[in-house]
């Protein structure tokens, strides 16, 4: 999850209120999910924009 361009990772299984960051810790396991959800992403619609 990225808010205000900062990267974040959470265990919500041990930790659900989000209080523990693992970016720094598990480094390895953010980049697969990022690129999993990059993958992900191009494969979905666009989302509509109010033009």
């Amino acid at each position: 999850m990225a808010a205000d361009g900062t990267d974040y990772l959470f265990n919500l299984t041990r930790d659900s209120r989000e209080q523990a960051d693992l970016a720094a810790d598990r480094p390895g396991l953010l980049a697969e999910l990022k690129a999993a959800w990059e993958k992900t992403d191009t494969s979905l619609l666009p989302y509509p924009t109010a033009d």
